[in-house]
């Protein structure tokens, strides 16, 4: 996250939670934490995945926020291979808080029941923090794809990757399945937020406690993890705006304590506008009229008003449901074109649909 940020102090062998050594010859111990919920069609491949790792040595803590399909029976099929706990109607902060109290890994990995991992993402991403002492969290790249066309699968542009403090306050932030975490960096009064914040944006403001705190990142171009776009997996877009309020909330808050040295990087008024912005179209998406008529008179930049202004007037001119569908197409959009699209290469083909059959089996 910048070359003056200081690594957590790392010895120079790993280490058990409770402070035993581990031997020249043992291998540590990584922690993965999965949350289900309701996860039926997705999560044999997601364990498969796991069950496959060329890296053996791992624990999986599967967290369920009360499942009523066959997400337990499923998981309990491995033979016991993998730890199941139920947290009824936790947030997604709060599960995977709960599954990292639960861990004893020296390294703790996330993981969503609809991704998987390929078969040497853990062996690959252990292999980078213990080669690098002074880095406390390894990301690697994701495989991007969309349910209904599989063999077309995406790279996020690399200019899109946070690399600082201010990457990450504009929303920038990694995909949680590509990180590595030691487990040190838990041990800095850094968690996941938890009740209504834990259900949307908890990854995004945990990366920026990341970045305050100068735990240091060291990424990397390798694509070791598979996350699937699905058509319903998008957040209820009549919430969005939920999720762009407390986004605001966010870089407000923190933009309000920055030291002098971090804030005059930026302009916070042009990050703050971009914010709210968003706020209003997904307030008019989700037909909140009042609402987006007081954010858009909050704007401070004359365009951003502008634009904002033009799209209530046509929120009153257009059908309702006409407009929601364009500005959804061009939400969209603008997503799509975050990733290089390619055809899958060849060698990955039969390892990615051989997991991805293990999803409709």
């Amino acid at each position: 996250m910048g070359d003056n940020t200081k690594g957590i102090s790392s010895p120079e062998k790993p280490f058990y939670p409770d402070g035993s050594w581990l031997s020249d010859n043992e291998s540590p111990l990584v922690s993965i934490i999965v949350l289900t919920l309701n996860s039926e069609p997705f999560i044999f491949r997601c364990l498969s995945s796991l069950a496959r790792q060329t890296f053996e040595r791992i624990e999986v803590i599967v967290v369920d926020a009360g499942s009523t399909d066959a997400t337990k029976k499923i998981v309990a099929g491995f033979e016991g291979r993998f730890k199941f706990f139920e947290l009824q109607k936790s947030s997604m902060g709060d599960a995977r808080n709960y599954g990292i109290s639960l861990s004893r890994g020296d390294f703790i990995c996330f993981l969503d029941s609809d991704d998987f991992f390929l078969p040497n993402a853990i062996n690959r991403q252990l292999e980078v923090l213990r080669n690098n002492v002074d880095a406390d969290v390894a990301v690697c790249s994701a495989w991007f794809f969309r349910t209904q066309d599989p063999t077309l699968i995406g790279l996020k542009r690399r200019n899109l990757e946070p690399s600082s403090l201010l990457g990450y306050l504009q929303g920038r932030n990694h995909n949680l399945s590509t990180m590595m975490f030691r487990r040190a960096v838990f041990g800095l009064g850094i968690q996941f937020d938890t009740g209504d914040r834990g259900r949307f944006g908890e990854e995004w403001r945990l990366q920026i406690r990341l970045a305050i705190k100068g735990v240091r990142v060291l990424v990397r171009d390798e694509p070791l993890s598979c996350v699937e776009l699905r058509t319903d997996s998008h957040t209820n877009w009549d919430i969005q705006w939920k999720m762009k309020e407390s986004a605001v909330e966010t870089v407000s808050d923190i933009v309000e304590v920055l030291p002098a040295s971090q804030k005059n990087a930026f302009s916070s008024v042009e990050l703050l506008d971009s914010f709210r912005l968003r706020l209003a179209v997904a307030l008019i998406i989700g037909r909140r009229l009042s609402s987006a008529q007081s954010v858009v008179e909050s704007l401070k930049l004359p365009s951003n008003k502008t634009i904002g202004r033009l799209l209530l007037v046509a929120s009153r001119i257009v059908p309702a449901s006409a407009l929601r569908r364009l500005l959804i197409t061009i939400w969209m959009k603008k997503q799509n074109r975050t990733f290089v699209w390619r055809r899958m290469p060849i060698g990955l083909d039969s390892v990615f649909f051989e997991l991805q059959r293990l999803a409709h089996r």
